[in-house]
């Protein structure tokens, strides 16, 4: 049970914690005031009808000495009435020094008898006992003074005093004090939700500028402009958010430079891959020219062959395209693009391209509700169906190709394209965003290449990595425009 609540309380939020917190101390204080005045106006109040009902008392003992030796009844009678007419006596008893009540003795109210034995025995000047009586259990402050004549006792005044409206008003006073204390509890409640939220509004704002942050959008900035520990510390927020973004610009530069540098540095390979690329359907081209100049070669073959140079130079246009897409830098423009409407509008281009390679089903999951992003929509459908045609080439002769998008926790966009093929081992999975690595027969290397550069010029992620089912998948996540 304890751990479950302490469990409960772990759970709660900062601000709850808080209120929970104030309201306990503020009701702890509340209960212990409460207490503590209870006990002190119960003392008071005691301590004033006893005080009271002595000075009483005793006057009446001094003045009652004549009546007491004569055994004067009338006049212990008339004491009696008179007295009786006060509010809080409910008895008089005058006795003789043989403990004979001599008036008052037709009391209502029963004495117990431990009281009368105590008051008997006793030598005090004054003896003030405390006992309840009837159904009700009405309280009775029974107060009793001898009657002494050169220190001799020749008799005694007994009065009983009701604590009944003392007990009233002492319950007044504590209804008061609880209404005070509630009052007092809702205030305090009122002050912590007041304060708590003071607190915890910036504790809310330091959260959602980090979570942005860790987003991606370094140009949040926090605004509290209080002079306290939390101001300061927005203000360091706000240097250490603006240093990461200088830090990040620095290093997108630098980074750039490098990808540049690189790709100068591969030119080497690139000319020794091109040379290799280009040198077979050169070939063919060549040998085919010399078939078509020769006068005796007849017209059919002469078709044929102009086929074939059709062919060769296709390849070596696309050769050419790959090696020019991977050199040059990528200046994209920057527009709001629908990748669901972007691979809506490519789809049936999909569908024809990979009709071409064999029987491959094409499969196309849209998320409802994916963002939106920035970025060049002719640079997204070359990547698009450059990883579409990879996936169909892995899939071929016969398999599926499919096509998915999807919004992460961070309410970015994600696009997925997976093929049934035979997969990739670790060594290959490696090397495939390298340029120039290929495991084909024919191409340059560059495909996978490209597409990365594509998507890293967005700001994007792209991974790959093999299926249960078997096959591959590539994953890329772009940053979802922000508004």
């Amino acid at each position: 049970m304890i751990r479950a609540m302490i469990h409960y309380l772990e759970c709660l939020s900062l601000r709850s914690k808080l209120i929970l917190s104030f309201v306990f101390v503020i009701l702890i204080a509340t209960l212990i005031s409460s207490l503590i005045t209870y006990y002190q106006w119960k003392r008071d109040f005691y301590a004033q009808v006893r005080e009271e009902g002595s000075v009483l008392v005793q006057t009446l003992a001094q003045g009652s000495v004549d009546p007491i030796l004569r055994h004067d009844f009338s006049t212990l009678e008339e004491y009696v009435n008179t007295l009786l007419k006060k509010e809080n006596i409910v008895y008089v008893i005058f006795t003789d020094r043989h403990d004979h009540v001599l008036a008052g003795g037709d009391q209502e109210i029963a004495i117990p008898p431990e009281v009368i034995k105590q008051g008997l025995s006793s030598r005090q000047p004054v003896l003030v006992q405390n006992f309840r009586s009837g159904e009700r259990g009405m309280l009775i402050n029974d107060i009793s003074v001898p009657v002494l004549i050169d220190g001799k006792k020749w008799g005694a005044v007994r009065v009983g005093f009701s604590l009944v409206n003392v007990e009233r008003e002492i319950y007044s006073n504590i209804v008061f004090a609880l209404l005070s204390a509630g009052l007092s509890l809702a205030g305090g409640i009122a002050v912590a939700l007041v304060l708590t939220r003071i607190i915890t509004k910036p504790v809310t704002r330091f959260i959602g500028s980090m979570r942005r942050i860790s987003q991606g959008d370094l140009s949040e900035k926090i605004e509290i402009a209080s002079p306290d520990e939390f101001g300061q510390m927005a203000d360091s927020f706000n240097r250490m958010a603006h240093s990461l973004q200088e830090s990040q610009e620095a290093l997108r530069t630098t980074f750039a430079e490098l990808a540049e540098k690189q790709k100068l540095a591969a030119l080497g390979e690139l000319s020794a891959r091109v040379a290799h690329e280009i040198k077979n359907p050169l070939g063919i081209i060549r040998g085919s020219a010399q078939i078509i100049v020769d006068g005796k070669t007849p017209l059919a073959i002469k078709e044929e062959v102009g086929r074939f140079i059709i062919e060769e130079t296709d390849k070596l246009n696309h050769i050419v395209m790959d090696i020019l897409n991977y050199a040059q830098p990528q200046n994209r423009a920057s527009v709001l693009v629908d990748i669901n409407r972007l691979i809506t509008d490519n789809r049936a281009l999909w569908e024809k391209a990979l009709a071409e390679k064999g029987t491959i089903v094409l499969s196309v999951a849209l998320h409802a509700d994916l963002p939106q992003i920035h970025g060049d929509p002719n640079l997204l459908q070359r990547a698009l169906l450059n990883l579409v045609m990879n996936a169909g080439e892995a899939a071929q002769p016969e398999g599926s190709v499919s096509v998915e998008t999807f919004s992460t926790e961070g309410a970015d966009a994600g696009v997925s394209i997976a093929d049934s093929g035979p997969g990739m081992d670790d060594a290959t999975m490696e090397k495939a965003f390298e340029p120039f690595f290929t495991t084909k027969k024919q191409g340059t290397g560059l495909g996978l290449s490209i597409v990365r550069s594509i998507v890293e010029s967005h700001n994007g992620s792209i991974t790959l990595e093999r299926r249960a089912e078997g096959g591959m998948k590539v994953t890329i996540v772009f940053p979802a425009a922000r508004t």
